[in-house]
């Protein structure tokens, strides 16, 4: 049985990925098989440049994770760069299933910031290896992708979240609000 209780480490890091709009990770995410209590989660990355860039960075920001693993299919390339010298000591891949093959034991979690039609099978890996993961939009291609993803997150019992930043930001809390104590009213017509 998984014991979902939030030791202090894990709770202020989950705190510091909400603030920063970005990584909505679940708690449940580090109950995972061998995690040790108060110890930083052990993240995976696949895709290291542009968006997978960012996610990184946010994750780094917490100052509650490692960065164990690079994973990028343009590892090198200039977009990469930053990402590679700020974790000079992470293990490096070109190939995710050889990342996954040679070192799945050493990580809690992979983000997948990489082009939209890998997100399916890195995520279908992840989970099968009981790994939570957190994958940029759009989730898969097809309803059928979505709804293998959804079954495996069932089968495997993990964590999944994908990331819509859209919907965090402080200009939607704002509209939101606004609606909410009327100052705008969805309802009216402007004539």
């Amino acid at each position: 049985m998984k014991n979902n209780r939030l030791d202090v480490s894990r709770r202020s890091f989950m705190k510091s990925v909400l603030a920063s709009g970005v990584f909505p990770l679940l708690p449940g995410c580090f109950s995972c098989k061998g995690y040790v209590a108060n110890s930083k989660v052990r993240l995976a990355c696949c895709g290291v440049g542009g968006m997978g860039g960012n996610d990184i960075e946010q994750f780094t920001a917490t100052g509650l994770c490692d960065i164990v693993a690079l994973c990028d299919v343009d590892l090198g390339a200039e977009h990469t760069i930053k990402s590679m010298k700020r974790h000079s000591s992470a293990a490096r891949f070109h190939d995710f299933r050889e990342m996954f093959d040679k070192m799945s034991g050493a990580f809690d979690a992979v983000v997948a910031g990489v082009p939209d039609h890998a997100h399916f099978p890195i995520a279908m890996r992840a989970m099968k290896e009981g790994k939570a993961i957190y994958s940029e939009k759009p989730m898969g291609h097809t309803f059928c992708e979505i709804q293998i993803m959804m079954d495996a997150a069932e089968k495997y019992g993990v964590v999944t979240q994908m990331g819509n930043q859209g919907h965090s930001c402080d200009s939607y809390y704002q509209m939101r609000d606004y609606v909410r104590t009327g100052v705008i009213d969805p309802n009216r017509s402007e004539e």
